[in-house]
């Protein structure tokens, strides 16, 4: 009895043992033949003008942008209803006049500043997505910086517009317009329209 017990030790220690080893073998075989994986960031996920648009929005953000004063509360509500129910025509200081722009091309702009008004969560309106393109996370940096025509005008004759819809602060409306006077450097980006603050006054002249 006893010669038996000590075989059946034997045997299952033995079987324990080579069990043992085809794991540990069958392990080093996986570590083995393993396909190394390599992270790659957001930014190299991008395609190479995303790339491009994301390099000259960091530069903008960085460089050109101005400090500007907080609206009020009471402001923002101002802006947001008439963005509601924009009026038809506007003119400026200079005797320009602009009309709504209702279709046709749009195109857009490059402002110096962070536009404060959010339409991302409104609906029923034109401006009820976001402003910003956001097909990347790395857009969503918390800066309005880019804005579609919202105005046609006419000055001497020749065309110009109004971008983003109009804001009221300091008693005054305010829009955006093309301008040649930001300090860009040559390279990539310059294709990109560049508009800064006007005053507006709404409705016509006549």
């Amino acid at each position: 009895m006893k010669k038996c017990f000590i075989f059946l030790l034997i045997f299952l220690n033995c079987s324990t043992q080579t069990t043992q080893i085809e794991i540990n073998e069958s392990s080093k075989d996986t570590l083995t033949f393993q396909p190394a994986t390599t992270i790659k960031s957001d930014y190299e996920k991008l395609s190479e003008g995303d790339k491009k648009s994301y390099k000259l929005r960091k530069y903008w953000i960085q460089n050109i942008l101005k400090d500007v004063i907080e609206m009020t509360e009471e402001e923002k509500k101002i802006s947001y209803n008439e963005a509601n129910s924009p009026n038809p025509y506007a003119h400026l200081d200079d005797g320009t006049d602009c009309s709504l722009d209702v279709g046709g091309t749009i195109h857009g702009t490059l402002i110096d500043e962070n536009y404060q008004l959010d339409f991302s969560k409104i609906d029923g309106n034109r401006w009820g997505n976001n402003l910003e393109n956001m097909q990347d996370s790395l857009f969503n940096d918390g800066y309005q910086i880019t804005l579609e025509v919202s105005y046609n005008c006419s000055k001497d004759g020749k065309p110009i517009w109004l971008y983003g819809p109009l804001f009221y602060q300091d008693g005054q409306w305010w829009s955006f317009t093309d301008t040649d006077r930001i300090d860009f450097p040559e390279g990539e980006g310059n294709y990109w329209r560049q508009s800064t603050r006007v005053k507006v006054n709404l409705g016509s002249r006549y």
